[in-house]
């Protein structure tokens, strides 16, 4: 074989094997995306969530019936229970006496324990189609309202994404800072969450460096931005993005995998809004497009 031939089928190879690995990362991003459809279009996802209850010192009536303090379509009964708030704790009790369902079983009362913002690991009350189930925004404690047969659930027609763009896809250098330090987000409803921090990280997109604030989620770093594609074609509030834990201290930042927060398809979930530090300037054309703006668009 002449060095010419040579030459030529080496870069054929190499070329073959170039497009085979794109195609392998074009399917990751994509097996991730129908990842995070399945995971909105569960029957306890985001998308149920039908209701967010303030609690007040005190009592707190609720059922399907107009007297209630806590109106819930769809309860399966008028008068179903009372929540007492008292010095931070909060019990439920069946209404005149009755029982009331926790975590399966009929009980005349239970003090209510807080679990994850889906309920996951929290006592759950059972009543018509809804769960029920303690939650805290910022200093305030409220109750979630879970709905199997909730209407947004029912009508959604599919989370939308910019195409695939391998450009996206950074590698990122994690600058620690001297200790974790726990800051504030305020959320969407004007409460204040805290996070803890253990640096920032520094990359380039396009030759020009940018930098965002990490959050720590005990496995990796999850970061809260905005950039100049946010109210456009992006969710306005705020978007998402998980990376890996940093090696060496090193990490990859992928936009294609950005995700719209749960407020974006559901106004009765709540989400943390970004630092001035992590609004950026530069439009990042990759990852979920806003739900409502740009249904017209498709992978």
């Amino acid at each position: 074989m002449n060095l010419r031939v040579y030459s030529t089928l080496a870069l054929a190879v190499g070329f073959g094997a170039a497009l085979a690995a794109q195609s392998d990362y074009v399917k990751a991003i994509e097996a991730f995306r129908q990842a995070q459809e399945e995971r909105l279009r569960n029957e306890a996802g985001w998308l149920t969530v039908a209701g967010l209850h303030f609690l007040n010192e005190g009592e707190s009536r609720f059922g399907s019936g107009p007297l209630n303090d806590f109106i819930l379509p769809n309860a399966g009964a008028d008068e179903v229970g009372v929540f007492e708030f008292h010095d931070g704790r909060t019990t439920v009790r069946g209404i005149n006496g009755g029982t009331i369902t926790v975590n399966g079983e009929a009980v005349p009362s239970a003090e209510l324990k807080r679990g994850s913002d889906l309920g996951d690991n929290a006592d759950q009350i059972t009543t018509g189609t809804l769960v029920l189930f303690l939650h805290k925004s910022g200093d305030r404690w409220a109750i979630r309202v879970l709905d199997k047969e909730s209407a947004l659930l029912r009508g959604f027609t599919g989370r939308k994404w910019f195409p695939v763009d391998e450009a996206y896809r950074v590698t990122a250098r994690f600058v620690p800072d001297a200790e974790p330090r726990t800051l504030p987000f305020p959320n969407v409803l004007g409460d204040v969450e805290t996070y803890e921090s253990p640096g920032i990280v520094t990359f380039e997109l396009d030759g020009q460096p940018y930098s965002l604030r990490a959050v720590s989620t005990g496995r990796g770093l999850w970061f809260i931005f905005r950039d100049l594609t946010s109210g456009e074609e992006t969710y306005p509030a705020t978007r998402f993005l998980n990376a890996p834990a940093p090696v060496d201290g090193v990490t990859e930042l992928d936009f294609n995998k950005a995700t719209n927060p749960p407020c974006a398809f559901n106004p009765n979930t709540t989400c943390p809004l970004p630092p001035q530090e992590n609004r950026l300037r530069v439009r990042i054309e990759a990852g979920e497009l806003d739900y409502h703006k740009s249904q017209h668009v498709t992978n």
